[in-house]
C-alpha cells in the first residue's frame, strides 16, 4: 500500500526514528549538544562518529556548527531548533547530561570525552555509565 492510499483510507502511518543526542565535553566539563533525529543507534550514528568524526577538532566542529538546532541525519541539512530546544540543552555538565537523558525523547546519548579523546555512548534505560562507541561498533562488525 502506498502512503497516499493509507491517507485516503484514513489509516495511521507510523514513521519511526532512533533519536539521539550528540554531545561534546570540553576540558572544563561543559557539554555542548545537538539533537539527531534518524539512525541514532550504534551501527548507524555511532559508526559514523568513530569513522568520520574521531578526533577532537572534527567532534567539536560537528557539535558547535549545529548547536541550537538539530540534525535529521548526520550528513544532511541542519534544521533550525524547535521552540522546546532551548539554551538549557546547550551547556550541561556530565551528570546533567545523563539525568536529562532520562527525560528527553532520545534513545542514545553520544559524548565526545575530551579527556580520553574518544566517543562514548549511553543507551537510555540500559545503565548509567558511558561506554566506548568504538568497542561497540567492533562487536557489531564481528557478529555480522
Amino acid at each position: 500500500m502506498f502512503p497516499t492510499d493509507a491517507i485516503l483510507n484514513k489509516q495511521e502511518i507510523t514513521i519511526m526514528a532512533t533519536r539521539a543526542r550528540i554531545g561534546f565535553e570540553t576540558a572544563s566539563g561543559v557539554i555542548l549538544s545537538v539533537y539527531h533525529h534518524f539512525d541514532g543507534y550504534i551501527d548507524g550514528l555511532g559508526k559514523e562518529l568513530v569513522t568520520n568524526y574521531n578526533d577532537v577538532n572534527k567532534a567539536y566542529s560537528l557539535v558547535r556548527e549545529n548547536i541550537g538546532g538539530y540534525r535529521t541525519i548526520l550528513n544532511g541539512d541542519t534544521t533550525p531548533a524547535a521552540d522546546w530546544l532551548d539554551g538549557r540543552l546547550k551547556s550541561l555538565n556530565r551528570n546533567d547530561y545523563k539525568e536529562r537523558g532520562d527525560h528527553w525523547s532520545e534513545e542514545f546519548l553520544y559524548l565526545w570525552d575530551s579527556s580520553k579523546a574518544r566517543w562514548t555512548y549511553l543507551k537510555i534505560g540500559a545503565g548509567r555509565n558511558f561506554k566506548r562507541v568504538d568497542l561497540a561498533v567492533n562487536r557489531i562488525n564481528q557478529a555480522a
